[in-house]
């Protein structure tokens, strides 16, 4: 069972900002939409979007959270 996990995760960390930057380390994953006019990034509606397809989702587990591929 942990390695069907470990072969789904996408990123990880202990918010979503960590989640994100661990998913694209070179900083491909986009936050620029998500921002507000103060520069500050609605990271409530880039957790929405990862769940929105049904694809993937965000656990959140005793170490922290968890970017699944559910594809």
């Amino acid at each position: 069972m942990i390695e069907e996990y470990e072969a789904k995760v996408v990123g990880f960390g202990n918010s979503v900002a960590d989640v994100i930057a661990s998913a694209s380390p070179e900083g491909a994953w986009d936050v620029e939409p998500y921002r507000d006019t103060f520069g500050r990034v609605n990271w409530a509606d880039v957790r929405a979007d990862i769940g929105k397809a049904a694809m993937s989702t965000l656990r959140q587990t005793p170490y922290g959270l968890l970017w699944l591929d559910q594809g």
